[in-house]
């Protein structure tokens, strides 16, 4: 799913109450971070793409970052792992207005056939890739 989201759909987190540090980031390279993670697979980081900013981005979203948290047992960030805007991406593939929430049940929680649904709609999504 990762390879459909354009190379230039952005994200910006700015402080917050989690946090006082400036976040930018691609969605392609966060979608591709939390799938190596929550995969294990090493070889997802290849596609991680860092974004160089003045003043300097405080992302936790980045190639050497992706690497470390393969061998850590209970990882932890604090970037959300849904691109900004999930809902539409729901309502898209037929979901309505679940959000978050929904897919943190599909990925945790839901029997195998819910989740081969969700993935079979996703990859009938149409592409954003340039």
């Amino acid at each position: 799913m990762c390879e459909k989201i354009s190379n230039h759909a952005l994200e910006e987190n700015g402080p917050d109450m989690g946090t006082t540090k400036w976040r930018v980031y691609l969605q392609k390279s966060k979608c591709y971070f939390f799938a190596a993670v929550v995969t294990k697979n090493a070889g997802l980081c290849d596609s991680v793409k860092e974004i160089v900013t003045i003043p300097s981005s405080k992302s936790e979203i980045s190639q050497a970052n992706c690497l470390a948290m393969l061998h850590l047992p209970n990882w932890q960030i604090h970037d959300n792992p849904l691109p900004e805007h999930s809902e539409y991406f729901f309502k898209e593939m037929g979901y309505g207005d679940r959000g978050d929430d929904f897919y943190m049940y599909l990925m945790l929680s839901a029997p195998p056939e819910q989740k081969q649904e969700f993935l079979k709609r996703a990859h009938a999504m149409p592409s954003f890739a340039n």
